[in-house]
């Protein structure tokens, strides 16, 4: 399973890997529990962690080189519960990026980017980094079926109606 097959869900907590794709919605399956479900594109919106990135003073950075991040300071850090207090989590971030944006990036997201690297890293999910030519590191993360997705959550235009009005 690549990167890109892994979605957040609006409105559910966790995360999902892309099962099946529907003009309405998306099946998916859990990684919490494995179990599979429809999700409508009407009640829900289908973000890809690959497409999710986070604020810094300077660009921001792939939700997946945070990841990368928090795999090297793994060793060095203990990483807390997303459950902890909001100055634990902020120092934890703090420390794995130490230029993120304190106005933009919320105690929420901390939990959550904790919690969803937790679920992914007992799951082996994370892919792998590789050095390019120049010794410099490159996620390798396939992009595929980004489209596919795109397409089932785009909504679907209204039907004309084809009563007829009435004469006045």
């Amino acid at each position: 399973m690549s990167f890109s097959e892994i979605v957040a869900v609006s409105k559910l907590p966790g995360l999902y890997q892309m099962h099946k794709h529907r003009a309405d919605g998306l099946i998916l399956k859990s990684l919490q529990d494995d179990k599979i479900f429809f999700a409508a594109s009407r009640a829900h919106a289908f973000t890809p962690l690959d497409n999710i990135t986070i604020y810094t003073t300077d660009e921001p950075i792939e939700l997946l080189e945070v990841m990368h991040k928090m795999q090297d300071q793994k060793s060095k850090l203990e990483l807390p519960s997303s459950k902890a207090e909001g100055e634990v989590l902020k120092k934890f971030f703090s420390s794995i990026i130490p230029n993120y944006d304190e106005t933009r990036v919320y105690t929420s997201d901390i939990q959550k980017i904790v919690k969803w690297y937790s679920l992914l890293d007992s799951k082996n999910l994370i892919p792998a980094k590789e050095a390019d030519s120049k010794g410099e590191s490159v996620v390798e993360a396939k992009v595929e079926n980004t489209s596919d997705m795109e397409e089932a959550t785009e909504k679907k235009p209204k039907a004309k109606s084809t009563r007829k009005k009435k004469a006045e």
